[in-house]
């Protein structure tokens, strides 16, 4: 007889060691990735206004994606840097895209 398991839609990040869980298909944290990518168009293009403001967007979205209050819990008093939200939204995208690429290819290969 045939057996299922299901596959663990969770992934665990470790972000300057804190560890958070991300559901991949989780409606809330698949919106925050969307908004990141929006926001990586308006960085690309220039039309963002300061550095400033698009930490200030960034923030709540990476709140929304790992929890509330992640990213006090992540940089306590200090305020993030600009290459700081650019690695985060770097790392949190790629983790998503190869555990979603992983989850896929086990179920489509026949063992």
């Amino acid at each position: 007889m045939a057996k299922l398991k299901f596959t663990n839609n969770e992934i665990k990040v470790d972000i300057e060691d804190n560890i958070f869980y991300i559901d991949i298909f989780d409606d809330v944290a698949n919106e925050g990735f969307k908004e990141i990518l929006a926001l990586a168009d308006e960085m690309k293009s220039g039309n963002y206004g300061s550095y400033d403001d698009l930490i200030a967007k960034m923030i709540p979205i990476f709140d929304k994606i790992l929890g509330e209050g992640a990213i006090k819990t992540i940089f306590g008093d200090k305020k993030p840097k600009m290459m700081h939200i650019i690695q985060l939204a770097y790392y949190l995208t790629d983790e998503m895209n190869t555990q979603r690429e992983e989850i896929f290819k086990s179920i489509y290969v026949k063992k």
